[in-house]
């Protein structure tokens, strides 16, 4: 890619977001251009994604919700992508609206902000806050809905603040006096900056040396085919070399022979993530056992040297060794790992998180993989609350309540939750079971704390 080229970025967002992140993409420098996506229903998020990560070298979200979504669905993301977190910032410009528009802020009804959150907010404009409704024990649509309308309506409180763009909506609607808490701008400014700087970092990445090594055996026997071994072995190697050949000269690669039966090629990242298809599949080798009946074992290393390089690409041979051959993996010195190429069970493994010693064990006792724990500790830690229910998990992941039941379950027979109780429900249904991180316990603390 061109140095000077500007980054390709995508935002996904409700449309007065998008709007507002246009007219800052407006004062930015040209180091970045910008599309935008805006959804009325989170059914579209998905979609969206598919068609913004195959035009886009970075997609940046307007809010977690939104992002975790996407990675509940995608996990191995196809560019790299980012949003804005929830913060106590989004709360000042809606109070600062209500209280412009005569009302009492002191008895305002307000979800999405802990009651931490809150409190510090009022502190700084001078207002009390023990009068004020925090819903932050539910994150059911429908339930808030009810929530806040009900609170209105028995005059607990005077005034709404939601963070969710249907109840806003609703609300509105209704002629009650609602605000909705989004990202200011400076924090949709930052996202455009941290977009810049994760398509400048993939692309430094693109410009990697890729050293990739290539090893098979003869899966004829000898008595089959009456013909003497080293010129079957020659003209083996003969044909692979020419399939090679052919394979990579679109990429540039080099490509030698170092040994019978195995081969060494050089390229750059960004070459061979367009030739894998981002790392999902590798063609050549079916293309192999289909031409020559071979089943090869490919490792492919990427790192700023060749040196680099090439330790992770023989590593990643090993890995594709133990796998049975007919398969390839990828390995970047940065600890990325991608894998076995070839299989349905592709995916990316970040083993920097693996090597979290303390997320290996909790991922062990709840019988699933650090990634996927990981993945959703971190959905969990995005809610700015103590306490989160299964349909938390389910909303945040974009998995079906019962998924979220079962794995909150794994997690708490694992230790790492802990039941804090139940959310009583004022519609017809049953309770809603709470739950909150065993911070006591010393391996759960490593990995919030890691």
């Amino acid at each position: 890619m061109l140095q000077g080229k500007p980054i390709k970025a995508a935002v996904i967002g409700p449309a007065n977001l998008v709007e507002r992140v246009a007219s800052s993409a407006r004062e930015m420098d040209d180091r970045i251009v910008v599309e935008f996506y805006s959804y009325e229903e989170e059914e579209q998020i998905l979609d969206l994604y598919r068609q913004a990560s195959a035009k886009n070298e970075v997609v940046l979200f307007t809010g977690p919700l939104a992002y975790f979504r996407v990675q509940g669905a995608f996990p191995n993301w196809v560019v790299p992508s980012t949003y804005v977190p929830y913060s106590p910032d989004w709360l000042y410009p809606p109070l600062l609206r209500l209280l412009s528009r005569g009302y009492d802020i002191r008895k305002a009804s307000v979800d999405g902000f802990g009651r931490d959150a809150i409190n510090e907010v009022y502190a700084e404009i001078g207002f009390d806050s023990r009068g004020v409704l925090s819903w932050t024990e539910t994150s059911d649509e429908e339930e808030l809905y009810r929530l806040h309308r009900q609170a209105y309506e028995s005059g607990q409180a005077c005034c709404i603040v939601t963070c969710i763009r249907n109840i806003y909506g609703k609300l509105l609607r209704h002629n009650i006096p609602v605000e909705w808490a989004v990202p200011t701008n400076s924090a949709l400014r930052e996202l455009l900056k941290k977009g810049i700087l994760l398509g400048e970092a993939a692309r430094e990445a693109e410009r990697q040396v890729a050293v990739g090594i290539l090893e098979f055996d003869d899966p004829r026997q000898e008595e089959e085919l009456g013909i003497p071994y080293e010129y079957r072995r020659e003209r083996l190697i003969l044909a692979v070399h020419q399939i090679l050949l052919g394979q990579f000269e679109r990429l540039g690669a080099f490509v030698t022979p170092t040994r019978p039966g195995s081969f060494l090629f050089i390229a750059t990242r960004g070459s061979l993530k367009d030739f894998t298809h981002s790392f999902r599949s590798f063609d050549l080798l079916d293309i192999l056992k289909r031409k020559t009946g071979v089943a090869a074992s490919v490792g492919i290393g990427f790192g700023s040297t060749p040196w680099d390089a090439g330790r992770m690409a023989y590593k990643a041979l090993q890995m594709a060794r133990r796998g049975g051959g007919n398969c390839c993996y990828l390995l970047s010195e940065g600890g990325e790992l991608w894998g076995p190429l070839g299989s349905s069970q592709a995916l990316k493994i970040d083993i920097r998180v693996t090597a979290n010693q303390a997320l290996f064990r909790l991922a062990e006792k709840a019988g699933c993989s650090p990634p996927t724990l990981s993945r959703v500790i971190a959905a969990l830690c995005s809610l700015d609350k103590s306490f989160f229910t299964s349909e938390d998990l389910a909303r945040l992941t974009g998995v079906s309540t019962r998924s979220a039941q079962r794995m909150l379950k794994r997690l708490l027979e694992a230790g790492v939750v802990k039941r804090a109780g139940v959310e009583k429900i004022i519609s017809p249904g049953r309770n809603r079971s709470l739950y909150t991180f065993s911070r006591e316990e010393k391996e759960v603390r490593e990995v919030l704390e890691g």
